[in-house]
């Protein structure tokens, strides 16, 4: 994880204002009656990176949320998400929100067979 600029928007309002949070620290935590959509971007030079993560039941378990159109998927760092306005911080995360771009974020992908 690292500390650094993130904007959080929910169902397309705006959730967490552009702000910049500590390594380890939560940025939104709060309840829906269904999967929102929740859509992040890093709107400083200052990368924010870790785990998005989604609760499908009250908080019991949690799962980290996947990036479904991030420009860049094969950063190599350990977090699942860095959200950044320039574009050096592939070595942050896997799903990499680069250049201030508006990234979608969903629950991760289950299949059956």
């Amino acid at each position: 994880n690292n500390n650094g600029w993130i904007e959080v928007l929910v169902n397309d309002q705006v959730a967490r204002q552009s702000s910049e949070y500590a390594t380890n620290k939560m940025v939104l935590h709060r309840c829906y009656e269904s999967v929102p959509k929740v859509q992040v971007r890093g709107p400083k030079d200052d990368a924010w990176a870790g785990d998005a993560m989604i609760s499908f039941d009250q908080g019991s378990t949690w799962e980290a949320m996947a990036c479904s159109d991030c420009p860049k998927k094969d950063g190599t760092g350990p977090a699942g998400i860095v959200v950044e306005l320039d574009s050096n911080g592939d070595s942050q995360a896997k799903d990499v929100c680069w250049k201030g771009t508006l990234c979608l974020l969903g629950p991760p992908i289950t299949t059956t067979t």
